[in-house]
Order: C-alpha cells, then sequence, then structure tokens
C-alpha cells in the first residue's frame, strides 16, 4: 500500500484522494471583475503619437492633451478624445464644401472603455493603440478627398431609410426604437425611448428619450447628425434637450457604411 505523506494529504478532501469523484475545477469571476478600474491615459496615447512624428507630408502643428492635428487646410487630419457624451476618439479629416470652405468631415470612431486592460490578455495599451491608430491615418491620409454633393436631395431619403433600419438593429439595452419622424424634405428625427418610463439623470431630472438628427445641408453638400436626450424635471412631464453628445458632418460621398459605423460607434458609447 502506498504511503500518503502528511504534506500531500493535508489540504485535499477524499473525494479528490480517493476518487470518489473527478476532480471538477469550476470557473470563478472574469478576472477584470476582481480588479480595480484602469483609467485609459489619452494624454499618454497621444504623446506616443506625436513621437511616431509626421505622418506622409503631414507634420503635426497641433497638440493639446486630448487633441492632435496633422497639416493644414484640405486634407488636415485630426484626432480627438470626445469632450461629448462617453468616452471614444474621433478622427476627422477636413474637406472643402460647396461653398469653398474647410469643414470636418468625420471619418472614424473609437470607442474606448476605462477599464480597457480588464477584457482579456491581448487588449491593447496606449502605447499599442496610438501605433495602430497611427496606421490607420496613414491609410486614411492616401484616400481620395471626398467631395461635397449639393444634389443629394432623393438619395438622402433613401439614406435614412437604411440608416433607421441598421440603428433598430443595434443600439444601447436601455432604449427601445420608437419611430422616425420627417420634419421636412432636409430634417429626420430617429426617436428612441428610454426603458422603463426614463431613466434618472443628473439634478433631479428623467431622461425621457434620445433622438438623433439628420440633416441635409444641400448649400454645402454635406450631411450632418447629432445626438442629444430629452429630459424634464421629476416632477413635471416637461420635455427639454439637452446638449448634444455628438455634432459631425460627413460627405455624401463617402461609403454609406463609413458614415453609418461611425454614427453607431458614437451612439453605442451612449
Amino acid at each position: 500500500m502506498k504511503q500518503i505523506l502528511f504534506k500531500e494529504w493535508l489540504g485535499k478532501n477524499p473525494e479528490v484522494m480517493y476518487g470518489f469523484r473527478p476532480n471538477v475545477s469550476f470557473v470563478g469571476k472574469p478576472f477584470y471583475e476582481e480588479q480595480p478600474i484602469e483609467v485609459f491615459d489619452v494624454e499618454k496615447m497621444m504623446k506616443a503619437m506625436v513621437d511616431m512624428g509626421h505622418i506622409n507630408n503631414r507634420n503635426i502643428n497641433d497638440t493639446w492633451p486630448t487633441k492632435l492635428s496633422y497639416g493644414y487646410g484640405q486634407g488636415k487630419l485630426t484626432v480627438e478624445a470626445s469632450p461629448y457624451g462617453s468616452y471614444k476618439i474621433i478622427c476627422r479629416r477636413y474637406i472643402d464644401d460647396a461653398e469653398g470652405n474647410a469643414v470636418p468631415m468625420c471619418r472614424l470612431v473609437v470607442p474606448l472603455v476605462n477599464d480597457f486592460n480588464h477584457r482579456g490578455p491581448n487588449d491593447p495599451g496606449e502605447e499599442i493603440l496610438a501605433v495602430k491608430l497611427y496606421d490607420k491615418l496613414k491609410q486614411i491620409n492616401q484616400e481620395p478627398i471626398p467631395a461635397p454633393n449639393t444634389k443629394w436631395h432623393n438619395e438622402f431619403v433613401r439614406f435614412v431609410y437604411r440608416f433607421q433600419k441598421a440603428v433598430k438593429l443595434k443600439h444601447p439595452t436601455i432604449m427601445n426604437y420608437a419611430g422616425t419622424v420627417k420634419l421636412n424634405d432636409l430634417n429626420y428625427l430617429i426617436v428612441f425611448k428610454l426603458k422603463g418610463f426614463g431613466n434618472g439623470g443628473p439634478m433631479s431630472t428623467k431622461t425621457n428619450e434620445f433622438l438623433i438628427n439628420l440633416q441635409y445641408l444641400p448649400e454645402k453638400g454635406l450631411l450632418r447628425s447629432w445626438g442629444y436626450d430629452v429630459y424634464s424635471p421629476n416632477i413635471s412631464w416637461e420635455y427639454l434637450p439637452a446638449p448634444s453628445e455628438w455634432d459631425e458632418l460627413f460627405s455624401p460621398n463617402q461609403p454609406e457604411s463609413q458614415i453609418t459605423s461611425c454614427l453607431l460607434e458614437i451612439f453605442m458609447t451612449y
């Protein structure tokens, strides 16, 4: 009979030692649930991008803790940690509108979360994300610059229809799609109701709805979108608009999938 040392016996139950049942291992809580939140350091990411230098022929001309830009005029690239809504990085590229003014066109949205290092062992830190974003900006810089479109009226209506179908399938879980309202030929509202007859907001308010505005600007040849909460004081049903969570411009000549992707990524950070 095999002798069992005391150190082998100590800490093992009879089921494991004598085979009464298999040695089953149970999966505990995911690692990130047991760790403190790690704040994503945007300033550290921006510094890493500055250290990588200019992008092709576009030199770095403006650096702030939460914003970075490359070049001037048409084709200028900017990277900004959004001051509106939830945490995200928005990359914009400047184009000339139909009136000849340089305007920032939304080109890429990268959602961020503060516990970014807890989603898995391969989740990128600030420096890795900076490298990926820098490579993406180099690719964007080589793309043709989309032109404005002053004759997009009919296609705008079709875009609204296709976008509402996409956003009905993908939206924050605390909301339900409630419908699309035509204000006029150039303006549409996509309405979402918050579940549970509203959601508690700051300063003793209640958030009732979220509205996505889609607007075609024919004089500029651009598409504009912004989104905001509609709230009321808890003691009344007075509907008031909150500050916008985003306000972005797009060229109608951008790929439609690109416009839809940017807006959905922004919306999903709500």
